[in-house]
């Protein structure tokens, strides 16, 4: 009876052991994803919301240009995936290296051939298409944080056919108020 306790003993801690060794090389892991952009990147610090705003305008255009959505895109990057941050900056600086202002000349660019800055481009291209930031580059299950639903450039195309889905299609409280239709309906005798 006393091997079987100790056989018992012996598997609780190999699961212990094994539970420690795990949990150690994620926290090294999660630790070492910054250091593996900057490597990746060369860039140290994330870009600025001004830098990712003049960014998003070079490279998806003029569309890009509204400042209070592309800082709210600059604080859930910051939040979902700053390792993306650290790659905008990268492209960013090269892309003011460069001379580049304008999404044909990036994508004429050989800095559009790079995959990294090629990659962050798209990314940045999907999060103002969608209005949403990914949790990280490899998320492809509609995951993340929305940032703007109704101002997501994925409409702008076939605003004339299509309206936007939402749960209010008129001004906030537009139920409150009788129409003119319900209220000439209770004054009739």
């Amino acid at each position: 009876m006393a091997t079987q306790k100790v056989g018992a003993e012996d598997r609780s801690a190999i699961s212990r052991r094994a539970f420690l060794s795990v949990a150690m090389a994620a926290s090294f892991l999660a630790g070492t994803q910054n250091l593996f952009a900057q490597q990746q990147t060369g860039s140290e610090t994330p870009v600025s919301a001004d830098d990712l705003h003049a960014l998003s305008i070079a490279v998806i255009g003029k569309t890009a240009d509204d400042r209070p959505l592309s800082d709210a895109f600059h604080k859930a990057f910051g939040e979902a995936n700053p390792s993306f941050l650290l790659r905008a900056s990268a492209l960013s600086a090269q892309m003011k290296a460069a001379g580049l202002t304008t999404p044909a000349a990036f994508s004429a660019s050989p800095l559009a051939k790079d995959p990294v800055l090629h990659a962050t481009a798209i990314g940045l291209t999907a999060a103002w298409y969608l209005g949403h930031v990914a949790h990280d580059d490899h998320d492809d299950h509609g995951g993340g944080q929305v940032v703007a639903y109704e101002k997501a450039l994925m409409w702008a195309p076939t605003a004339d056919v299509t309206v936007i889905p939402s749960y209010s299609r008129g001004a906030p409280n537009y139920w409150a108020e009788q129409t003119a239709q319900i209220e000439a309906h209770s004054k009739a005798p």
